[in-house]
């Protein structure tokens, strides 16, 4: 079977699975960067989404709302002693050279980038991220800080989404070397003969199921209750099922 083929069986079939356990590990590989992509585009399209729209809202922002002020030699200068708090698109944008700000109170918006003293802090879905603004290089000054965000977005989003595609990936490999652990488990409690290739293999194989409906929920935006615990039940019962296709040891 080529891979297309076993992402559909690992559906439905444990049987079908179970025979691919002869398969080269060539192709477990490549079949795990397939699930990669398939789980990571519906990530990546949402999160591209919001991070244009949050580019868009920090732009009118600082156009609009914040004072004049410069970067310069790494440190944000500007006449403003006391925070701004604004929201545009969605997206909540505070200016504090002072750095008055708790960073916990940053942490707790869905999407917010804070321009403070030395450095800017984004934070999507609780995940912060510092840029100290010594990457910048040179002095900027507002309009200048506005050009270059606009001349980088097309190369920002596209960079991200291949990071987010890469730890998809490492994430997969990982769970299916986790899987096949357990596999090993599974293997003696049914008295099969296996291979720690195979149990590899079929693990990664056992993933589809998972991949697919979590990348569905994901593309519908649509939260699943425990989704953790769900994917790891499914996994195992998914992976129990193809070992006791396979015959066992005499």
């Amino acid at each position: 079977m080529n891979v297309f083929s076993l992402l559909v069986k690992g559906i439905y079939s444990p049987k079908d699975i179970a025979r691919a356990r002869f398969t080269g590990i060539g192709k477990a590989i490549l079949f795990i960067f397939l699930l990669s992509i398939i789980a990571a585009v519906p990530q990546g399209y949402h999160m591209s989404q919001e991070i244009s729209h949050a580019m868009s809202g920090f732009q009118q922002v600082i156009k609009k709302d914040l004072p004049d002020f410069s970067i310069e030699k790494g440190q944000l200068q500007a006449d403003q002693k006391t925070p701004i708090e604004k929201e545009e698109n969605g997206i909540t944008i505070f200016f504090d050279p002072a750095e008055k700000i708790k960073t916990s109170e940053i942490e707790t918006k869905q999407t917010a980038i804070a321009l403070l003293k030395d450095k800017a802090v984004i934070s999507i879905g609780g995940q912060m991220t510092d840029v100290p603004y010594q990457l910048l290089g040179g002095t900027l000054s507002k309009d200048e800080l506005i050009n270059v965000m606009k001349q980088n977005q097309a190369i920002i989003i596209p960079v991200i989404c291949v990071l987010l595609y890469l730890s998809t990936a490492a994430l997969m490999f990982i769970s299916a070397t986790f899987l096949a652990m357990l596999g090993t488990l599974m293997k003696r409690m049914q008295q099969k003969e296996l291979s720690f290739q195979m149990l590899w293999k079929l693990s990664a194989y056992s993933l589809t199921l998972t991949t697919v409906f979590f990348a569905i929920m994901s593309a519908l935006k649509t939260p699943v209750a425990n989704s953790f615990l769900l994917n790891w039940a499914i996994n195992f019962i998914f992976l129990y099922l193809v070992l006791k296709e396979i015959p066992a040891k005499k």
